[in-house]
């Protein structure tokens, strides 16, 4: 049994290896009334899940595009924000 353990744990270090130790990831959330002026704001979501484009508003409108390991929508649900990081949270 220890050494399943063992093996596992240096399996799994690798593959956390192979994908890169620091990840960045962002959960969207819908514009709530007392976020001010910013209501509104376009926020769009590329097919890829890991690219959002923002629309600023205002006399300098300008289009900024952030790139991210993944990207949890409007309506991503906490237990799927947790399913995708499960596997990076592991008990020493």
């Amino acid at each position: 049994m220890f050494h399943a353990e063992m093996t596992r744990r240096e399996l799994h270090n690798q593959i956390q290896d192979l994908k890169g130790n620091i990840r960045v990831m962002v959960r969207v959330r819908p514009f709530l009334s007392h976020d001010g002026e910013n209501v509104g704001t376009p926020i769009r979501f590329e097919p890829d899940s890991r690219t959002v484009l923002i629309q600023s508003v205002g006399e300098r409108s300008k289009k900024h595009r952030f790139k991210f390991d993944h990207v949890f929508r409007f309506e991503s649900t906490q237990a799927q924000c947790f399913e995708e990081v499960s596997a990076l949270v592991q008990s020493a």
